[in-house]
């Protein structure tokens, strides 16, 4: 429970030590100056409902003028209050989910957390609902919560001491018909031959005490019946986003599930998982309606449970109509104020669950955070410097061991082994990214490195912003499509600033073409190709390493590939033998 507490103010403290919440904290100190204004106000129309129901009691017709004039500003003060209320809180919500939606986004795209975090023991599924829904119903749910509690509490120590005085001592008689007169009985008393009076005596605070038993007693129900709505909330959105994540993979996948007639499989899965959404939404709702009739009949009877209390007192004319309804109000305010854990239940059931999800999804991040990957270094010269003792899968299956290489500047390396030896992890272990590496790498001096994977990356946008990443700067429109031209895509040229699914459009081969255009923009000194041509054929595939040679002569190329062809482009050879031993051969005179 403490490391619970600790967690959820290491959620919501960070914003408001930054200047960025000034102007929040300006809001939500009117917020709360207006609050206080709203409990004053209810109070004064506590007053008024005396005032009234006493004038219409007395058939004062300018009494009663006089009562709507006092309703009607009021009433205005009241509209004014919590209109102004609902903006400024509206507006330091936004703000604050601004910053902290910013804040989990820079984490987790900050040294590739978003790649470390498969290897961190939490796991934490769907990382942008977290960020992009939870986050959101966390600082709504908080404000809504936190803003309800405390006018409850303050609405609470208002009422009560008005309800307290409203409960003094009292003593009342009601009179009853009975038979016989029973004898011993001092609490009756003879009132004629037919009549007998009841005597009744109510302590200090007695309303009060009603009030505090019936809420608490109502507080146990609701917590038993609705504490499993806690665990259904959290999986419901869980199995959410599971199914909405296999519905995008559809969409990401389209072409190949088609060729794959994979319809009928995928629609299985599908199934299998919006059932599992079902059935616990079926829970979900079950559990809600129990809950709902409990809380509905509950609050109903709070309406006539005051009044039946305060009856007794107005027939044996010890209190006004006006009172009678002041009672009834100030009842109905301290109840109220007792229920809010009832009548927030829901909310904040939905608030752990939520609150639940993203400490999970930050002990996550804060694991990833740890995990200690090789950080490459800036070199002095223009060469690529590798030396690794150890690298293994995350089974702890050895990989490679002992190896060290330099590449010099103009120097192109095929990396070439049977599949599961390792070359696509040599080329992690090399960007710096796999935490199962040991060793040290040190990058040219000057220029960046680019990798380019099998399947390449391309970013939402434009053409140009494909062709430019990653970088800041669009490329030079013409640049751009010179390079396209080059590399085969000459129907790319007229859409540069097309906004498209790129991914989806483009066949793997055309993806593959637009990466190495990517390679000659931005112009890297070193290039990292894992397998980059696969889809190629062997024409294109020359076309595009011997640009590569032509346009970034000087840089280091290091490729990962199994087709023979690929040899006559580099000039060094890197083979796995097996048992984590690696040979490296340099062959003179190639290309």
């Amino acid at each position: 429970m403490i490391d619970f507490i600790k967690r959820v103010f290491g959620l919501i403290v960070p914003y408001w030590k930054t200047k960025s919440s000034i102007l929040s904290w300006v809001l939500l100190i009117s917020v709360l100056f207006l609050t206080a204004g709203v409990v004053y106000l209810n109070k004064l129309f506590n007053n008024w409902y005396n005032e009234f129901y006493n004038t219409m009691q007395a058939v004062d017709e300018s009494g009663f003028k006089r009562c709507l004039v006092s309703f009607a500003v009021l009433a205005c003060f009241w509209v004014v209050s919590n209109s102004c209320k609902s903006l400024f809180t509206q507006i330091f919500e936004i703000r604050w989910r601004h910053w902290m939606t910013r804040s989990f986004m820079a984490r987790w795209l900050r040294n590739a957390t978003f790649y470390r975090q498969q290897f961190a023991k939490t796991h934490s599924d769907n990382p942008d609902q977290r960020i992009s829904q939870d986050l959101d119903e966390f600082i709504s749910l908080s404000i809504s919560l936190v803003f309800s509690i405390g006018q409850s509490i303050a609405m609470l120590f208002t009422f009560v001491y008005t309800l307290w005085e409203l409960s003094s001592s009292t003593f009342f008689v009601l009179l009853a018909e009975y038979d016989s007169l029973p004898e011993g009985n001092a609490e009756l008393i003879s009132f004629g031959q037919d009549l007998l009076a009841h005597s009744h005596h109510l302590p200090d605070g007695y309303l009060v005490y009603l009030s505090i038993a019936y809420t608490l007693i109502g507080t146990l129900l609701t917590f038993i019946i609705g504490r499993p709505l806690i665990r259904l909330n959290f999986y419901q959105q869980k199995l959410e986003a599971d199914f909405r994540f296999a519905l995008m993979r559809i969409r990401e996948n389209a072409e190949s599930i088609a060729i794959y007639h994979g319809s009928s499989d995928e629609w299985q899965y599908l199934d299998g998982r919006f059932k599992k959404v079902v059935n616990n939404f079926v829970s979900l709702v079950t559990r809600t309606f129990g809950l709902n009739f409990f809380v509905f009949a509950y609050n109903q009877t709070a309406v006539i449970f005051p009044l039946m209390i305060a009856a007794p007192l107005y027939f044996a004319k010890v209190i006004t109509l006006g009172i009678f309804m002041q009672i009834s109000n100030a009842f109905s305010q301290v109840h109220d104020s007792l229920s809010t854990l009832i009548s927030n239940f829901t909310g904040i059931a939905r608030w752990k669950s939520v609150v639940d999800r993203l400490i999970t999804y930050e002990k996550s991040m804060e694991e990833a955070e740890r995990i200690s990957c090789i950080d490459p270094e800036k070199g002095q010269d223009s060469e690529l410097h590798v030396s690794f003792s150890e690298i293994t899968s995350p089974a702890g299956a050895e990989l490679l061991r002992d190896t060290s290489f330099t590449i010099g500047s103009g120097t192109s390396l095929l990396v070439r082994g049977p599949s599961g030896c390792g070359k696509s992890t040599l080329l992690r272990s090399i960007a710096g990214i796999w935490p199962f590496a040991k060793g040290q790498i040190t990058y040219p001096a000057e220029g960046g490195v680019l990798f380019l994977s099998q399947k390449p990356y391309l970013p939402l946008g434009t053409i140009a912003d494909i062709v430019s990443y990653p970088g800041e700067k669009k490329a030079d429109a013409d640049e751009i499509r010179k390079v396209l031209e080059e590399v085969g895509l000459p129907s790319l040229k007229d859409h540069l600033d097309d906004d498209q699914m790129w991914g989806q459009v483009l066949s793997l081969g055309e993806q593959q073409r637009l990466a190495f255009a990517r390679v000659f923009v931005t112009r890297p000194s070193a290039v990292f190709l894992d397998e980059a041509t696969s889809a190629l054929d062997e024409d294109n595939e020359e076309r595009l390493y011997s640009l590569l040679k032509e346009k970034l002569s000087g840089a280091v190329i290091v490729s990962v590939g199994h087709r023979s062809t690929l040899r006559k482009f580099h000039n060094a050879t890197l083979t796995a033998e097996g048992n984590g031993i690696w040979k490296l051969e340099r062959q003179q005179g190639k290309a």
